[in-house]
């Protein structure tokens, strides 16, 4: 199945009036490790973050990872950089 921000709604918010947010794009590479949450939360421990993996969505805000389940094994799609 494709992955589409707009069926999570996301594109709308990140996009929203003037606000371009900064997206994050991760692209599987023959022969490398595809980057996980908690991978992606190591190196990103300043911000605001929506991040979208597999069926799912979830935030990160100054290295904490905000969700209702344990998501950080599962590959990063995207990332949006929420600034302001």
């Amino acid at each position: 199945e494709y992955y589409s921000s707009d069926r999570y709604g996301l594109s709308p918010m990140c996009k929203s009036g003037s606000k371009n947010y900064k997206r994050l794009i991760f692209k599987a590479e023959v022969g490398k490790p595809r980057v996980k949450v908690i991978d992606f939360l190591k190196s990103h421990p300043h911000g605001t973050y929506i991040v979208s993996v597999r069926h799912h969505v979830t935030t990160m805000i100054d290295g904490y990872l905000y969700d209702t389940w344990d998501c950080g094994y599962l590959t990063v799609y995207t990332a949006w950089e929420i600034s302001g």
